[in-house]
């Protein structure tokens, strides 16, 4: 009887694990499912820090080389005609230093190689300065587009601007009055009109004004037209209250621009430092009109280079160097806002040139 109870005793134990070992395995869950889906991080995204008018421009981005604003990058240009036809590039530009602004556009065209090119002045109002490039666009993105029928601009004289250009810090009166009459008539100098009668040859005469000519030591208002190719590097003489400065002596900064093109001003700059060279790194241009907004200097300093936007109302002609000629206080040079490395701030942003605006009376 005993063995009995045992055996029973042990087919019960038995039975309960095999129960306990099948209810382990209806109730097994599957490694993982259980697990919520990871999610990606977000891409992290460059945040452009939005100014208003006056304000600093902190966190203006850098365009770098693009910036369709630049001078220099205008001169690499193609010109197309509104039918999307490629009717040349520009050679180079004509700036009125007077009215501080790209008066004309030297269109090559024509020819093969620049072999028999002819060569257009083309005013910067018959021109639009394209920044946009799709299907619904005319030529490259970045491109001028005529506003003018082609037939006009198929007439206009082969000009050799070298040779009707006057010299820079002359006086430059109706230098091109017979461009500005082709325009604005249609008709060319010397050729019959359609009623019949000769159109007056107008031919532009200078006038030197004796108080400016190069090398009698004097310094007057900038005056007179200038190839944009010869502005875009030339040399600046640094002055003071009508003084010439030995050695060029302005200030050094004492503070470091930063990476995003936000302007930097300097404080606690002392006199004893002096730059070791200035030169027109290049010139900022609106777009629309051609209005000359900034001439932007390359100034180098013992601890590196500062590019300064400067208004150009701010340069008289040193007719003694041939040069042109900062001609103020130097410390608004020591004390003027600035970025470095050449790190050109986007100017499509609103509000880019607050610090520089204001700046400068």
């Amino acid at each position: 009887m005993r063995k009995i109870i045992v055996v029973l005793s042990m087919l019960t134990l038995v039975s309960m694990l095999l129960a306990a070992c099948a209810g382990e395995e209806t109730s097994t869950v599957v490694p993982g499912t259980d697990v919520p889906p990871l999610t990606e991080e977000p891409l992290a995204t460059e945040t452009v820090v939005s100014t208003e008018e006056g304000t600093p421009g902190e966190g203006i981005p850098v365009t770098g080389e693009e910036d369709p604003s630049r001078l220099s990058n205008q001169l690499d240009y193609d010109v197309w005609n509104g039918e999307g036809d490629q009717i040349g590039e520009v050679d180079d530009m004509v700036v009125d230093l007077v009215n501080s602004r790209v008066s004309y556009v030297i269109v090559g065209t024509g020819g093969f190689l620049e072999i028999g090119e002819r060569h257009v002045l083309v005013p910067w109002d018959s021109l639009q300065l394209q920044t946009e490039g799709d299907d619904t666009t005319v030529g490259d993105r970045y491109a001028f587009i005529l506003q003018i029928d082609q037939e006009t601009f198929d007439n206009a004289p082969d000009i050799d601007v070298n040779s009707i250009l006057p010299p820079q810090g002359e006086a430059a009166d109706d230098w091109d009055i017979d461009i500005r009459n082709y325009w604005q008539s249609g008709v060319i100098p010397g050729t019959p009109s359609p009623d019949g009668t000769a159109v007056p040859d107008m031919t532009a005469t200078v006038s030197p004004d004796a108080t400016a000519m190069p090398g009698d030591g004097t310094m007057s208002e900038l005056r007179g037209v200038v190839l944009a190719s010869e502005l875009l590097g030339a040399d600046i003489t640094i002055g003071t209250n009508g003084e010439v400065m030995d050695g060029q002596t302005v200030g050094t900064p004492a503070a470091t621009a930063m990476p995003d093109a936000t302007a930097t001003l300097s404080t606690d700059l002392d006199d004893t430092n002096q730059v070791t060279d200035a030169s027109v790194d290049d010139v900022i241009v609106n777009i629309d009109t051609g209005e000359i907004l900034y001439i932007v200097l390359d100034a180098a300093f013992p601890d590196g280079d500062r590019w300064i936007p400067v208004p150009l109302d701010q340069f008289n002609w040193d007719a003694t160097n041939g040069s042109y000629l900062f001609d103020a206080d130097r410390s608004m040079l020591r004390d003027a806002p600035f970025f470095e490395d050449g790190l050109y701030p986007d100017m499509s942003v609103d509000g880019w040139d607050s610090d520089y605006s204001t700046y400068w009376p």
